[in-house]
């Protein structure tokens, strides 16, 4: 779990968050299956004499399977006169191996390069999640995974410029 904290005032803008990183896992409790039976009560079973059991998707549970800390959360995206940051929760590593930290960071480079700097926040957010989208699409490409089961990724974002 992230706890994520954004503060706006007429004078400052105050961003926190948490450190603590999980991974988590799906999990069906055998308990809450409907496991089949035939006419006479006794449990049906497939050709390898594995019992059947019927699945309601809706007893999926999400669990944590792992948590650590140490990580980063908090990201400026923009600097100059039109400072923006960011902090996250949800997917924290891609399936290729690159981290939320790793390409929030090669965005806010290429920022650094571009000719005629963002000024507004908006801006510098809607670039930030074309960016982004276009991660998230490759790490579901070619998966078998759900959509309604596929890890959430959230950002709060916020800056000043004009």
């Amino acid at each position: 779990m992230t706890i994520n904290v954004a503060l706006v005032t007429n004078e400052a803008l105050v961003f926190g968050c948490d450190s603590i990183a999980s991974t988590v896992g799906y999990m069906v409790d055998p308990f809450s299956l409907t496991w089949k039976k035939d006419a006479s009560g006794k449990y049906q079973k497939d050709e390898n004499d594995n019992i059947l059991v019927s699945l309601d998707m809706t007893k999926m549970e999400q669990v944590v399977t792992n948590a650590w800390g140490g990580v980063t959360k908090m990201f400026c995206l923009h600097e100059g006169k039109t400072p923006v940051v960011a902090v996250t929760a949800g997917l924290a590593k891609f399936r290729d191996g690159r981290t939320i930290k790793s390409l929030t960071e090669e965005f806010a480079e290429k920022q650094k390069g571009r000719a005629k700097p963002f000024v507004r926040v908006e801006a510098v957010a809607n670039e930030f999640l074309r960016f982004f989208h276009r991660a998230y699409s490759r790490h579901y490409l070619g998966s078998s995974v759900l959509p309604e089961y596929r890890d959430e990724l959230n950002f709060l974002i916020g800056g000043y410029g004009r």
